[in-house]
């Protein structure tokens, strides 16, 4: 493995394992940039590579990368044969693609200085009627690169695929490792045989810091999950604009457990305003919206407070089986429940296709719609409101949805 001939720098973590089951077989490049995996049985392989950061050993690395997530440098397919050694040669300022591609690299600035040892990861942008094709993401996936900024803020993509895609910046975790944040995402645009050495990625980032406490007594919630995303920008009729790809494609993604004091913080957070979602087990999900970041400095101590959840248990109906449905469809089912008048929801978890049965815990009292998904099959919110003492024994009967208008765009 090299970077145009020289040996990677740090050194890199090799995973391996058949097409599937993940990468249970690992090393890590030597001082030249070679590896070595051996007792491999024959068949096709993946091959994943990561950096790997200093003073860590294989063991630390493979445990603090299912952690914190970080993101793989590139993808190789492998084919081993039995009684032969295959050898592969990996160019990290390359990519392994028949696409047209182009060079990329930049500086980083944060509060007017150079950012340096934050990561970045470059994704070309996937046609929206592959994105359910596992092919098409494997190979989207596969022409995915990552980097981490120098001391002076410059990076280095090498060859990219060329086309609209764009930088993820990712929160900065020790030694340059990734943690699960996403501070931002820069689109980025390059045709065949570009070579844009001058891209500048400037941001201007503060700090959230706050408590969660019980309602009832303002004792402190340790192990309280928290997400951190933007607010959702109003519409013209007055609607909440919704992401379509969900959390994943918000340019601001971040997440924090509370620690044995009910303290938390949200470090290398962009300037804006955001909104926090709290979820913790025995209590309703609570959130706090409108908190600003302002430029170059932190908001005020933010202090969420979470009432006891109430539990909803009872019965799930469904319509009768559809011409053309597969009865394997209903193997299983899920509830998903939405406050309907700003009452935060919370997952019901799988319904008991057995008995049919359903147990919803951590409910906030209120008004709900309740969404029920059973293999491809669409139903019909069900409305339903939850008293201060929950509810036993209640039947929740599902009917198909209409089918949704034609899409006026794609009408001859």
């Amino acid at each position: 493995m090299h970077e145009k001939g020289q040996p990677p720098n740090p050194d890199r973590f090799i995973g391996m394992g058949k097409n599937g089951e993940g990468f249970p077989r690992f090393n890590v490049t030597d001082k030249n940039g070679d590896f070595h995996i051996t007792h491999l049985s024959p068949g096709d392989y993946e091959l994943v590579v990561l950096r790997r950061f200093a003073n860590q050993g294989i063991g630390e690395l493979a445990d603090s990368a299912m952690k914190q997530q970080f993101f793989p440098e590139r993808f190789e397919k492998v084919t081993i044969e039995e009684g032969k050694e295959t050898t592969i040669d990996i160019d990290l300022k390359s990519v392994d693609s028949d696409a047209p591609t182009a060079k990329l690299a930049g500086r980083c600035v944060i509060n007017g200085r150079p950012g340096a040892n934050v990561p970045l990861r470059y994704n070309v942008a996937m046609d929206p009627e592959a994105r359910n094709d596992r092919n098409s993401r494997s190979n989207a996936m596969a022409r995915m690169k990552a980097t981490v900024t120098s001391d002076n803020g410059s990076f280095d993509f090498g060859e990219v695929v060329a086309g609209d895609g764009s930088i993820e910046v990712m929160q900065p975790g020790e030694k340059g490792g990734m943690n699960v944040g996403r501070v931002a995402r820069v689109p980025v645009k390059l045709a065949a045989n570009d070579v844009k050495n001058d891209l500048r990625i400037e941001l201007r980032v503060g700090a959230i810091h706050g408590r969660v406490v019980a309602d009832r007594n303002s004792q402190p919630l340790a192990m309280a999950d928290i997400r951190l995303r933007l607010e959702p920008k109003p519409v013209k009729d007055g609607a909440l604009k919704q992401n379509l790809g969900g959390d994943w494609n918000a340019d601001v993604r971040m997440n924090v457990i509370t620690d044995k004091d009910g303290a938390f913080v949200f470090d290398f957070v962009p300037e804006g305003r955001y909104e926090l979602n709290v979820n913790r087990k025995e209590y309703a999900p609570s959130k706090v919206a409108g908190v600003v970041v302002p430029p170059g400095g932190e908001p005020p101590e933010v202090v969420a407070r979470l009432v006891t959840g109430v539990t909803v248990r009872g019965k799930v109906v469904l319509p009768p089986q559809q011409p053309g449905e597969d009865a394997s469809e209903r193997r299983w089912a899920f509830l998903m429940f939405r406050g309907a008048e700003g009452q935060v929801g919370n997952n019901g978890g799988r319904v008991d296709t057995e008995k049919w049965t359903f147990e919803a815990a951590d409910l906030m009292p209120g008004k709900y719609d309740v969404t029920c998904w059973t293999g491809s099959q669409q139903l019909k919110s069900v409305a339903l409101e939850v008293p201060s003492q929950g509810l036993e024994n209640v039947t929740l009967t599902f009917e198909v949805a209409p089918p949704p208008p034609p899409d006026p765009t794609k009408q001859k």
